[in-house]
């Protein structure tokens, strides 16, 4: 590691929560919803969900603002620093695993995303604070700080439910969605929805192949 932002004993608590974090970022980059039973209020979901974001991006700039200028944070106030980022990430994660894959396949492929997104710049932000050597506020710090905010901001412009989430892709995808078109325009729809029903099974996760079967129907 290079030269340190903070000397080796306020850097232990800095390190930890970048330890944890890091963590969290690959389960939930890697780990499944957890079901849940009874009716999903997906209004409520979005409600903390952004709340909980806010917090990430307040917590992130106190960090980074304790840490742009001498004097250095106290150990303790480091500590508490630290305590508190890795609160808000926690519960950042704990309200996207919230969102069952009932509410769609797609839709949860973007919520997931931007939390890791989320999750990738706070480390980002913890590993310049640790290695940046304190003389003033740097420009990757600043960088980094924008960063977080930057992908907070990004969840105010997602899709509320998976039909948006659908039309997202889809505009994103329509060029390679309308070569397929044209190619099953040029066979029997029957056959095409038979092909589609014995490879369901195998592809129902499948973002181009959830895509497709829009457009099967569309041109049905």
């Amino acid at each position: 590691m290079s030269a340190e932002n903070c000397d080796g004993t306020l850097s232990v608590p800095l390190r930890n929560v970048s330890n944890s974090i890091q963590c969290i970022r690959d389960r939930v980059r890697d780990g499944e919803s957890n079901e849940r039973e009874g009716a999903f209020n997906l209004s409520n979901f979005w409600d903390t969900l952004n709340q909980a974001v806010k917090t990430v991006s307040q917590e992130a700039t106190k960090l980074s603002l304790a840490f742009s200028r001498p004097p250095l944070p106290s150990l303790q106030d480091g500590e508490k620093l630290s305590e508190f980022i890795l609160k808000s990430v926690l519960t950042l994660s704990t309200v996207y695993y919230w969102l069952p894959k009932s509410q769609g396949v797609t839709l949860r492929r973007q919520v997931r995303d931007a939390t890791v997104e989320v999750l990738d710049g706070v480390l980002q932000l913890l590993e310049v604070i640790i290695s940046s050597p304190l003389q003033s506020l740097t420009q990757e710090q600043i960088t980094s700080t924008g960063g977080v905010w930057s992908a907070c901001d990004r969840f105010a412009r997602l899709p509320k439910d998976n039909k948006e989430a659908l039309l997202v892709v889809l505009s994103s995808q329509s060029g390679v969605v309308k070569d397929a078109i044209e190619e099953m325009k040029q066979v029997n729809t029957n056959t095409v929805f038979k092909v589609f029903l014995c490879f369901c099974p195998y592809y129902k996760e499948n973002l181009i192949f959830e895509l497709l079967v829009v457009s099967v129907y569309l041109i049905a």
